[in-house]
C-alpha cells in the first residue's frame, strides 16, 4: 500500500481500538455485533488491513462513533487532486446518526452534506408517519418484483430518515417502530441478495430500535427471522433455538405461530416427523385465534400460511404426494406480480415433482421458477433450484435431462428459459 493509505489505515486501526475499548466491548463482542470475524477485525486494528467503508459503517453503528470511523475509512482527500467525477461514477451515500447526509462520488469525492432540517423548530405535520407506512407498504410490494439490492438503497434511506424524525420526540415510538420494521425489512432483503451478514446486521438493528420503541411483536419476530435464515442453511440446530427465543418472548399469536412454523421447518430438516407436525399442530391453533399482530410481519402474498409451510415440511420428510398436493395450491394462490414468492414455492414444488419421479410437472413449475429469478435474482429460489438440479443430475430420462439443461443455462446466467414457459 502506499505510505499515505498505510498511515491512513493505521490511524482508522487506533481510533477504532480506542472507541472499542471505551465501549468496554471485547474483539470478539464487537465481532458479534457486526458480523465480521475477530482476526478481521484485530487485523484492522494493528493496522495490516485496510478497512471497508461497509465495516467502518457498522462500527459506527454499534460504536455510536456518529459517522467519524466511515470518514476515516474512506482515506485521505484533496479535492484539489482530484478530477470531475464522470457521470457514470460510482456514488456512494453516507446516512450519519445525526441526520446528516453525504453524498461521495466516483473517487470519493464528497459532495456538500445534505443536513437535516431542524425539525424542533419544525412544526410537526400530523400525517407524516401516515405518509411512512404507505411508502413502506409501497416498498415491500417492489421487493417481490424487482432484485433485493434494487430495494435494499431505499429502505436503508427510510431507517436513517425515521430515525431522524423520531428524535424530535413527537410520536417518538411510532417513528422508531417504523424504522425498527424497515430495518427487518431490510434484513430480509439481505437474506433474498444472498448476504447472510448483511441480513444478521439489519436483523440486529431491527430488534435494537424494537426495543427502543416498545414493539413486543417486533422483538419477538426478529428471532423468526433468525430462525428463517437457519432454515434457508439446512441448520436445524439453530432454526429451533431461535425459534424457541422467539417462543419465550411476549408477541401477538400470529407472531407465535410463525414461530412455530420455524420449528416445524427445523424438525422435518433431520426427519424428525412427529415434532413438526406437533409444531404445525400448534401453529394452526395460534394462526386460527385470528390476530396478525404486527399486521406486516410475515408474508402478506401468500394466501395459507399454514398449508404452505406443511407442504414445505412434508419434502423434508419425503410425503412427496402431500408436499406436491399442497405446493400446487400454493403457488396457485399467490398473485402472479408476486414473483418472488412464485418462483420460491415453483422451485419447491419442481423438486417435489422431481424426487416423485414426475419430470412433466417438475418442468413445469422449474420453468416458472426461473422465470421469476431472472427478474428476482432471489438468493433462495436460487438455492432451490441449485437443489433441483443435484436432484436432476441423478437421472437420465429425457424430460429430466432437458430440464436440466434449461436450469444450467439460468443459473449460469447463460440463456433464458423459453418464453412459453414465462408466467407473471
Amino acid at each position: 500500500m502506499p505510505a499515505e493509505i498505510v498511515t491512513a489505515t493505521q490511524h482508522f486501526g487506533t481510533q477504532l481500538r480506542r472507541r472499542r475499548e471505551i465501549a468496554g466491548l471485547s474483539l470478539k463482542a464487537l465481532a458479534s455485533r457486526v458480523h465480521f470475524d475477530p482476526g478481521h477485525i484485530s487485523r484492522i486494528e494493528n493496522g495490516r488491513r485496510k478497512p471497508s467503508v461497509d465495516f467502518a459503517l457498522r462500527c459506527d453503528a454499534v460504536l455510536g462513533a456518529g459517522g467519524e470511523l466511515a470518514a476515516l475509512a474512506a482515506g485521505p482527500r484533496s479535492r484539489a487532486a482530484q478530477p470531475p467525477p464522470a457521470a457514470t461514477a460510482e456514488m456512494v451515500l453516507r446516512l450519519r446518526p445525526d441526520g446528516q447526509v453525504t453524498l461521495a462520488v466516483g473517487e470519493g469525492v464528497p459532495l456538500p452534506a445534505l443536513g437535516m432540517p431542524d425539525l424542533d423548530a419544525a412544526p410537526h405535520e400530523p400525517g407524516l408517519a401516515g405518509v411512512f407506512e404507505q411508502t413502506f407498504a409501497l416498498l415491500r410490494r417492489l421487493g417481490q418484483r424487482l432484485p433485493p439490492a434494487t430495494v435494499l438503497a431505499s429502505v436503508a434511506g427510510q431507517v436513517h430518515a425515521l430515525h431522524a424524525v423520531a428524535r424530535t420526540g413527537a410520536q417518538r415510538d411510532r417513528y422508531l417502530r417504523l424504522a425498527a420494521r424497515h430495518a427487518e425489512y431490510a434484513g430480509w432483503l439481505g437474506q433474498e441478495a444472498g448476504d447472510h451478514r448483511a441480513a444478521l446486521w439489519w436483523t440486529d438493528q431491527a430488534e435494537r430500535l424494537a426495543a427502543q420503541a416498545g414493539d413486543t411483536d417486533l422483538a419477538a419476530y426478529v428471532w423468526v427471522r433468525r430462525a428463517e435464515m437457519a432454515v434457508y442453511r439446512h441448520d436445524s440446530a439453530q432454526a429451533l433455538s431461535a425459534a424457541e427465543q422467539a417462543l419465550r418472548r411476549p408477541a401477538a399469536p400470529h407472531v407465535h405461530g410463525l414461530a412455530n412454523h420455524r420449528q416445524a421447518q427445523g424438525h422435518a430438516l433431520v426427519g424428525a416427523s412427529t415434532g413438526c407436525i406437533d409444531a404445525l399442530d400448534r401453529a394452526a391453533e395460534l394462526l386460527d385465534a385470528g390476530d396478525r399482530g404486527g399486521g406486516t410481519l410475515g408474508s402478506s402474498t401468500i394466501p395459507d400460511l399454514q398449508e404452505a409451510t406443511a407442504g414445505w415440511c412434508y419434502l423434508d420428510l419425503g410425503r412427496l404426494d402431500s408436499s406436491a398436493a399442497l405446493l400446487e395450491r400454493t403457488v396457485a394462490g399467490i398473485p402472479e406480480v408476486s414473483r418472488r414468492a412464485r418462483g420460491l414455492f415453483s422451485a419447491r414444488l419442481a423438486l417435489a415433482h422431481a424426487l416423485g419421479g414426475d419430470y412433466d410437472r417438475a418442468s413445469e413449475a422449474g420453468h416458472e421458477a426461473m422465470v421469476a429469478v431472472r427478474h428476482t435474482r432471489s438468493a433462495t429460489t436460487l438455492s432451490q433450484l441449485h437443489e433441483l438440479g443435484r436432484e436432476l443430475r441423478r437421472h437420465r430420462q429425457p424430460a429430466a435431462r432437458q430440464l436440466h439443461r434449461d436450469l444450467v443455462e439460468v443459473l449460469h446466467g447463460t440463456t433464458p428459459p423459453p418464453a412459453a414457459t414465462a408466467a407473471g
